[in-house]
């Protein structure tokens, strides 16, 4: 039972679960966290694909600083939540911010690029050339005796 349980929930939302049994008055209609994203590295590129769905285009920020892409949005809350009477009828549409870092070192920031579609963001980070040059090193002759 337990295993049937653990495989129903990402380890994310198990801990979302957990709190909002110990603590139901909490307010659930915020942001996930943390974003969900796939990562992959090839041999000239990573690609970093986020989950961000219903975040507007303009409420997303992408930066790259020091070997680090850092992806941050935003939604606000939503104002339109009343029948014609003005009761709430049912909240279940979630606001606020989120951001995820990643540690992607040796990027051409020059290339990077970014689209974002049905509320998918992917991003390109193209890594910068390395030249594979090999160097011949001379032994000095000079010295007589080991270091030993």
């Amino acid at each position: 039972m337990s295993n049937n349980l653990m495989q129903r929930f990402s380890s994310d939302d198990i801990f979302d679960f957990m709190n909002q049994a110990m603590h139901p008055w909490s307010d659930q209609r915020l942001l996930p966290k943390s974003i969900k994203t796939d990562v992959i590295e090839k041999d000239d590129r990573f690609t970093v694909t986020a989950e961000l769905a219903g975040v507007n285009k303009d409420d997303i920020n992408i930066d790259y600083k020091n070997d680090q892409l850092l992806i941050s949005a935003k939604r606000d809350e939503f104002k339109d939540h009343t029948d014609h009477d003005g009761n709430i009828l049912q909240s279940e549409r979630t606001y606020g911010s989120v951001s995820r870092a990643y540690y992607l070192p040796g990027v051409d920031s020059s290339k990077i690029t970014a689209k974002f579609a049905n509320g998918e963001l992917r991003v390109e980070l193209p890594k910068q050339a390395t030249e594979q040059s090999s160097t011949n090193i001379k032994i000095d002759r000079s010295i007589t005796r080991c270091f030993y």
